[in-house]
């Protein structure tokens, strides 16, 4: 019986990956290049979605307008969506929109990003969305690869590649996975600070959600579109510690069970890679931390706590790891930090609660 409990162990933690890597090599096929956008493209929106970004929210502007220049856009729109902020942000906005090509919408009550994206695409007067947060910093030339996939109608939505100030090593493995995926035809997911859709492609999202770009993606493809992920597009955020901070981290761990549980008909309704690629990316290290417990313990079980083999190597399991948690190398006390985050996310009373922004400075 033992036995059979760590073959279950064993299986729950290696098949889901082995699953994962076989459906990234054998439906691995030449990804279409995307073709350059025309001096006759269609129009553009910029959504930005904002909530106290006094300090960013003029350099974003700029930045923006640079950008379509630097893509050739010429007919083009910027909303920016003032979600109830108390600072000088409303007095910002109504500056910038002196400009012809800025408009702004000034929420008195905060009701958190979704809110925010769901006026924006309802106020946007064309079909080409792209929306953008404020604290990142766009490099040149990455609107011009994101909106290039249009010229492919089975493309619904694109997201740009997400950088980090420190290069970290981390980012870097979840965005070769990310180009392996879309070898394989689409992602699952796009990165919010930076990503483009067809506004007829966009489907409302409860005003609660919390990762509201997730969920879009995944009516994207419940639409029968694709999500792509462009590398040429990249937008850099601050460095990977402070960003994965206990309160960012939280609410991305609350979003992914509120998905979970609020929105599973939509994840089931998915195509089956599809609902592997996200239980992978998203879920998978939820599993992995219990299920790999289970299967030390029911080794040692099994064994018998008695025997020397398994006390040397349970007392080097824990010197190895208390050793890890206080001296060891800092990307891997990061990585025990985060797995505390998903314990405490787990365990929380309230974790299907709505975080409405994640602020960083």
């Amino acid at each position: 019986m033992i036995l059979w409990l760590l073959y279950g162990c064993l299986t729950l933690l290696t098949a889901p990956l082995a699953l994962y890597f076989i459906l990234l090599w054998t439906r691995n096929h030449k990804q279409r290049p995307a073709s350059p956008i025309q001096q006759s493209m269609e129009a553009v929106s910029i959504i930005v979605p904002c909530y106290n970004e006094e300090q960013h929210l003029d350099r974003k502007v700029q930045e923006i307008l640079a950008e379509c220049e630097a893509s050739n856009i010429t007919d083009f729109e910027i909303l920016l969506i003032s979600d109830g902020s108390t600072d000088q942000t409303n007095l910002s906005i109504l500056q910038l929109q002196s400009a012809q090509q800025v408009r702004g919408l000034l929420l008195s009550t905060r009701m958190g990003k979704a809110n925010a994206v769901n006026l924006g695409l309802a106020q946007a007067s064309h079909d080409w969305v792209i929306l953008s947060d404020v604290r990142q910093t766009i490099k040149t030339g990455a609107f011009r690869q994101l909106l290039a996939h249009f010229s492919d109608t089975t493309v619904g939505a694109v997201s740009a590649k997400l950088n980090h100030r420190d290069a970290s090593w981390v980012r870097r493995c979840v965005n070769y996975l990310k180009v392996l995926e879309n070898k394989t035809g689409s992602t699952v997911g796009v990165y919010g600070a930076l990503y483009a859709i067809k506004k007829s492609c966009f489907v409302p999202i409860p005003t609660n959600t919390i990762l509201d770009d997730l969920l879009i993606s995944l009516q994207v493809l419940l639409g029968g579109k694709r999500v792509v992920f462009e590398p040429l597009a990249v937008v850099v955020d601050i460095e990977i510690e402070p960003f994965y901070g206990r309160e960012r981290t939280l609410r991305l761990i609350n979003g992914l069970w509120q998905l979970w549980f609020v929105h599973a008909k939509t994840i089931l309704a998915l195509p089956p890679r599809h609902v592997v690629y996200l239980v992978i990316q998203k879920y998978y290290k939820f599993f992995f931390p219990p299920l790999l417990v289970a299967a030390t313990c029911l080794v040692f079980w099994e064994m018998g706590f008695n025997s020397l083999t398994t006390q040397i190597v349970g007392l080097a399991a824990l010197v190895a790891g208390g050793a890890a948690c206080l001296f060891g190398y800092p990307k891997l006390r990061f990585a025990f930090r985060i797995l505390r985050f998903s314990i405490l996310s787990i365990i929380h009373r309230k974790r299907h609660n709505t975080v409405l922004w994640s602020k960083l400075k």
